[in-house]
């Protein structure tokens, strides 16, 4: 492994913004995941809004659009008054939003990176010494 205290601060700032992104979105779904065992919709609504935000650089218009709907079918289900909201219906927008999101996510490498990309991941890497992809 290399040695990250031995480089410029500045050399590892690439690496370190990358893993922080991972860890962030991370968070965030695994925050999400609580919130939807818990039946804490709105906490679940709030972390998908959040993670299509981080998204929205990578994802086509067509797909930030089809999130978008499910996310905007819960909310005005959500909006109903108390005994006209179906938490059933707001939850299954939910679960097709977040399996959409996650589908679009890892289709372009953003829950799981790809480190064998030339330019990426794959270049710090080699620059600081990581080992050898397996």
């Amino acid at each position: 492994m290399g040695n990250f205290t031995k480089k410029e601060p500045d050399e590892a700032a690439p690496f370190n913004m990358a893993a922080l992104f991972y860890l962030e979105i991370h968070k965030i779904r695994e925050r999400k995941s609580i919130a939807m065992i818990e039946n804490d919709l709105p906490t679940a609504y709030d972390c998908l809004q959040e993670l299509l935000t981080l998204a929205h650089v990578k994802l086509n218009n067509k797909e930030i659009t089809k999130i978008e709907k499910f996310l905007s079918d819960a909310k005005k289900e959500y909006e109903k008054e108390d005994g006209k909201r179906n938490l059933g219906t707001i939850k299954t927008h939910l679960i097709k939003a977040d399996r959409k999101l996650l589908i679009n996510m890892n289709k372009y490498s953003m829950i799981f990176p790809r480190i064998e990309m030339t330019g990426g991941l794959e270049s710090i890497r080699k620059k600081y010494d990581l080992g050898e992809k397996k």
